[in-house]
């Protein structure tokens, strides 16, 4: 089950493997299998909580919903997917003399069939519109509670900030918009890999292990001619900006041209071209050596050791949103209103703006485009190990290992529409305005504007600056530093002017002032330019025991770097900004430095030929015979969190992090239990932020900022939120979070059917302690709920299990 009663359909397997021994030394296997993965998510409309408006035309309702709840979004819409996977394969070993040869070839092809509708519905989305709320800044100690009254006028008064609906095209020869036409796209792949292999006993103790790999991934395509990309590939994301990176933070900037979006592959415009070149020269080599080293101080070891590159295949979700999710065939309008719009007033269903592949306007900047890297290269990761394993006697042994890895060539997408607020003069506008003082950029774009609550700006009496502190939707930015935000509003509003962008038009600047391609709201590209490391040391100890004991454990220390986890599903992660991207180097979120495991297996000496009950017979045997217990503890650190302020306070992407005011020490945190619940770092304390002293009262500005400070026990500040231009001094990640403790308990009868045959009967307790291991706590400097930890995870839980065994 998911989301609005969907359903999913369990993955096929389907195989046939035939073998057959050619020769004693020879060997020979082929293989044909089929694996059918398929998922949907059906929404059923029997869904209460929210409103269904009735409209005209081609859909019977349109979703309502506003900011307090919102029970029906994009996540209930129907979706769903097939991926079949048909692959060919065939394996030979040939055994001659001190070698032991491999070779293999597989061939396989891959789809999928994807599709959804999102947005399909329209949808109807309560908030501030046109017309700003206006004089709750009045009301005597309002304060940072403004924005919640704000929101629950909103809804009390049915005022509409937007309509939203999709219109997708089914393709064809003259592709048209039709209302309620889900997104479907079917992308293939084809994939060869061949691998050549020698195990050679070189002599005695000594074994090398030879071996090389080539890996071939075609690029993908869509079968119907329904995979959009612009029409200069990856340059034409930049739009009339240029043609690359090097294009970027250069106001009015006229290298290139216009976004132009056409279709690519089989049954489209151009039928000859490809989402990007074909990567050929993924060859993969792999060593490796196990040598049992001569006799040491009356023991026995053994040295290991090995290397090896492996490639990966682009997971097909992201030509899924890269080609499929493009402009061209899917127009998603977002309809606002300058002037004040309700309930009663909405129109539907919405009627799209232009045609299929018709060239986005500069007054739209709602949508996003992608583009491939034209010479994006297969991902791959180079694995290293090295061990020394020793008998220590007793039924004992010690293994020392090193493992590491790196990930080169990762898949990353970004936004190359970075808001320039340095360039342009916008953070400078932001701190005149912030600490009220006049700002002549802000007076040029504001100028002859009728402020709501305010009057018509003339760069005199009524000033630039004295506008965006009164305005609903650039006020609270300035009392937040969030200079990002307010350096989009400029770029992309239509309020006051009633078409976006409209504020720079009248002022006479140009397009693509704050980003490089202003037709969208995002551009994104998709190349391969991530990267990654991965280094531990393990030590592991086993030893048997007289009496049926056996114990493993095991200790991890390692350290996991890189610049993202890849954990979105179209691999999609802004940097902080690409005027430095080595700034995105971090400890990744999965990081553990240190882990312990261990585990034990006892067989209970009961039964025929054991300690107790050696004579016993018959039904009484079977039942005391047979059982064993075992034990599992696993001892984790936590995660890496860190210290974040909730603005952005150098761009629009959101890489912002806080300021060090003082010593922040790495080790800071503990799990503290309170009267009013659970909290990580007991010994700090929110002060308010010193930059909130520096805002001016003019138009209530200062008093709504909810900006926060960290500060000791004493008092001493620690943590600042970063000022408007820094991207904040601080590591992503530079605490922990709290630890783990897992101890997990079974119990395993087993009673013998026959010579071939036995009733396995099993309880597990996972967590048996019921042990609360506590989630990471609310790191953003400026919440109420700094430090509190408000969920846990790792419940008890106890599973019986029953199985014959044959």
């Amino acid at each position: 089950a998911g989301p609005g009663g969907a359903s999913r359909i369990p993955s096929q397997h389907f195989g046939l493997f035939l073998t057959s021994a050619l020769r004693p030394d020879l060997l020979n296997e082929v293989r044909i299998g089929v694996l059918r993965n398929e998922w949907q998510y059906i929404t059923p409309w029997q869904i209460s909580g929210f409103d269904l408006l009735p409209v005209a035309g081609g859909h019977p309702y349109a979703a309502v919903f506003g900011g307090i709840t919102t029970p029906f979004n994009t996540a209930s819409d129907s979706q769903g997917r097939r991926s079949p996977l048909y692959q060919l394969g065939n394996n030979t070993t040939w055994m001659r003399g001190k070698h032991a040869y491999k070779a293999g070839v597989e061939v396989r092809f891959t789809s999928n069939n994807a599709y959804n509708d999102l947005n399909t519905l329209p949808r109807v989305n309560l908030g501030t519109g046109g017309q700003p709320v206006q004089n709750l800044n009045a009301i005597p100690g309002i304060g940072q509670n403004q924005g919640a009254a704000e929101t629950l006028l909103n809804q009390l008064a049915g005022s509409v900030s937007s309509i939203v609906q999709a219109f997708n095209s089914p393709g064809g020869a003259q592709p048209v918009f039709l209302p309620g036409e889900s997104q479907q796209r079917t992308f293939r792949q084809r994939e060869f890999t061949f691998f050549a292999k020698d195990e050679w006993r070189w002599r005695t103790g000594l074994t090398l292990h030879l071996g090389v790999r080539y890996e071939w991934y075609g690029v993908p395509y869509e079968t119907n001619g329904k995979a959009v990309a612009p029409d200069r590939g990856a340059a034409g994301l930049f739009g009339v900006s240029g043609s690359s990176e090097a294009d970027l933070f250069q106001p009015g900037s006229s290298r290139g041209e216009a976004t132009r979006l056409v279709t690519v592959g089989p049954r489209s415009m151009r039928p000859d071209r490809r989402l990007f070149a074909n990567d050929w020269n993924n060859l993969a080599p792999a060593v490796g050596l196990s040598w049992s080293l001569p006799s040491w101080a009356g023991g026995t070891a053994v040295f290991r050791a090995g290397y090896g590159i492996y490639f990966e295949r682009i997971p097909f979700v992201v030509p899924e949103t890269v080609a499929g999710s493009q402009p061209g065939l899917r127009e998603q309008r977002t309809f606002t209103s300058s002037s004040y719009l309700d309930l009663r007033s909405v129109s539907l269903p919405l009627q799209p703006l232009g045609t299929p592949l018709s060239t986005v306007p500069f007054t739209d900047r709602t949508q996003t485009v992608r583009a491939y890297a034209d010479t994006l290269r297969t991902p791959y990761v180079q694995s290293w190990n090295a061990s020394l394993e020793r008998s220590l006697g007793g039924n004992a042994t010690l293994q020392v290992r090193y493992v590491g890895s790196k990930g080169t060539r990762l898949i990353r997408s970004f936004d190359v529409n970075e808001a320039n607020i340095l360039e342009t003069g916008i953070l400078d506008a932001f701190r005149a305005a912030q600490t009220g003082a006049e700002s002549p950029l802000l007076n040029r774009l504001f100028q002859g504007l009728n402020i709501p609550g305010l009057g018509v700006v003339d760069g005199t009496r009524i000033t630039g600056s004295a506008a965006v502190r009164t305005i609903s939707t650039t006020q609270p930015q300035l009392a937040s530093s969030n200079v990002g935000a307010f350096a989009s509003y400029l770029s992309s509003t239509d309020q006051f002017t009633g078409e976006r962008g409209g504020l720079l038009r009248r002022a006479g600047l140009p397009e693509n002032w704050v980003v490089a391609n202003p037709q969208f709201a995002s551009a994104r590209l998709t190349d391969s330019l991530a990267n990654s490391t991965y280094h531990s040391m393990v030590i592991e100890m086993n030893r048997r025991f007289a009496g049926g004991w056996t114990v493993q454990g095991n200790y991890t220390w390692s350290r996991a770097l890189g610049e993202d986890e890849g954990s979105a599903a179209d691999l999609a992660a802004n940097y902080r900004t690409l005027r430095d991207r080595s700034q995105d180097k971090r400890l990744m979120s999965y990081h553990r430095t240190h882990v312990v495991r261990s585990n034990g297996i006892w067989s209970l000496p009961f039964g025929p030929k054991r300690k107790f009950g050696a004579s016993w017979t018959g039904v009484a045997a079977r039942l005391i015979e047979g059982w064993q217990a075992g034990v599992a503890a696993s001892l984790l650190s936590g995660p890496p969190i860190g210290l974040f302020g909730t603005t952005n306070t150098f761009n629009n992407l959101g890489g912002a992090t806080a300021m060090a005011a003082g010593d922040v020490p790495g080790e800071a945190g503990s799990v503290t239990r309170t009267g009013n619940g659970v909290v990580y770092f007991p010994e700090w304390q929110q002060v308010r932020d010193p930059s909130t002293d520096r805002m001016t009262a003019s138009q209530g500005l200062s008093g709504r900022s909810a900006l926060r400070a960290i500060a000791d026990s004493a008092g001493r500040l620690l943590v600042l939120n970063a000022q408007p231009g820094e991207l904040g001094n601080l590591s992503r990640y530079p605490l922990e979070g709290p630890g783990q403790v897992l101890i997990d308990l079974s119990l395993i009868k087993r009673v013998a059917i026959g010579e071939r045959m036995n009733f396995e009967i099993r309880a597990d307790a996972i967590n048996a302690t019921n042990r609360p291991n506590f989630s990471a706590p609310s790191t953003d400097i400026n919440s109420t709920n700094f430090g509190r930890i408000t969920g846990t995870g790792g419940a008890r839980i106890m599973v019986i299990t029953g199985r014959i065994n044959f």
